[in-house]
Parts: C-alpha cells; structure tokens; sequence
C-alpha cells in the first residue's frame, strides 16, 4: 500500500536516525497505521530560524503519482543556552 518516506531535508542541519511503522491497532483491511521519524540535530555552531523537510506518500510501484508535503521546522533556542 501506500507509504510515507522522506525525500529531502538540509542534511547539514539534520541527520535521520530512525523511521518506524507502527502498525494500526485494529485488524480491519485498509486501516492506516503511523510512520515516525526521529531526526537528530548536527553539531553546528548556528541553525536558521527553520528549515524545510519534504516527505512523499505514494505506493512503492507507483512513485511518479506520488503526493509531496513539506513540514516546516521551526529551531528554538532553549533556556539558557
């Protein structure tokens, strides 16, 4: 079926540690479970204010068809750093 995948991101901010499936609580064909994925941050002296990753949901036969979204990520300093 359809899937979730990660097509760009600024891999000199970010590295992608880990992408896992979790399958849907419910046995019920076509029921959709969830996709995580766990970014980590590069050690770098400055981040911009946000930055772009882009992600794709398409069937693994059928990528040209594809549906692209784009998540803005918004970098906040923490409290005493």
């Amino acid at each position: 079926g359809f899937q979730w995948s990660v097509v760009r991101f600024d891999k000199n901010l970010l590295t992608l540690r880990s992408s896992t499936y979790e399958r849907p609580k419910t046995d019920l064909i076509g029921a959709g479970g969830q996709m995580n994925f766990t970014f980590g941050l590069q050690k770098s002296k400055s981040y911009p204010e946000n930055t772009i990753i882009v992600f794709k949901y398409a069937r693994s036969w059928e990528p040209d068809t594809a549906t692209l979204k784009s998540i803005k990520v918004n970098f906040v300093k923490a409290d005493g750093n």
